[in-house]
């Protein structure tokens, strides 16, 4: 009998241990529950926020329309661009992140320079202006969407190029560019 008593005592505990805890074992979870929900918040603001947000701010309206108007100046020009008289092949391959891809796309550019004289080749390289003149091109290369790397918009792209190529070379209004025109020996997109 003393071991029924005991028993009977052991059993009474466990039932007292459980009525302590709340009673019901949902009240167990509840943290857990708690902690899921603040979790789904937080990962809904940030899908929010990706999807939602631009991942850069607008340029700035004034300068992006004088370089459009520029731009398309040159790519619509009627008059012939001067004869190329050499070629410039000392850039180096620029491989970049396009606008909004978030780093999930590239573009790989070979690029070779078409200059009015052999002289322009020269002042490039004795100058050391061929790094200015590819971090010029990378930025352009850079704020270019997926579709504004489309074939059809390679003229206008070239186009920009020459402008920004021509201003490092110090290129006067009413002279002969020192950049007749642009190549890309290999243009890659992935």
């Amino acid at each position: 009998m003393a071991d029924e008593d005991l028993l009977g005592t052991v059993d009474n505990l466990g039932d007292d241990e459980e009525d302590e805890e709340g009673g019901s074992s949902l009240m167990k979870y509840l943290p857990i529950i708690g902690g899921l929900l603040v979790l789904q918040i937080v990962i809904a603001y940030f899908v929010a926020n990706w999807w939602f947000v631009p991942a850069e701010p607008p340029p700035d309206a004034a300068t992006e329309q004088v370089e459009e108007i520029q731009i398309e100046e040159m790519a619509e020009a009627e008059i012939a661009p001067p004869a190329v008289k050499a070629i410039y092949e000392k850039l180096e391959t620029i491989v970049v992140n396009p606008a909004g891809t978030d780093g999930l796309r590239f573009i790989s550019a070979t690029i070779h320079l078409g200059v009015s004289s052999p002289e322009v080749a020269a002042a490039i390289d004795g100058n050391k202006l061929a790094s200015k003149m590819n971090d010029r091109l990378i930025d352009i290369l850079r704020s270019k969407t997926i579709p504004q790397l489309e074939p059809e918009y390679h003229n206008t792209i070239k186009a920009e190029m020459l402008v920004k190529l021509n201003e490092i070379l110090g290129a006067k209004p009413g002279t002969q560019p020192p950049v007749v025109e642009i190549y890309f020996t290999g243009f890659v997109l992935q």
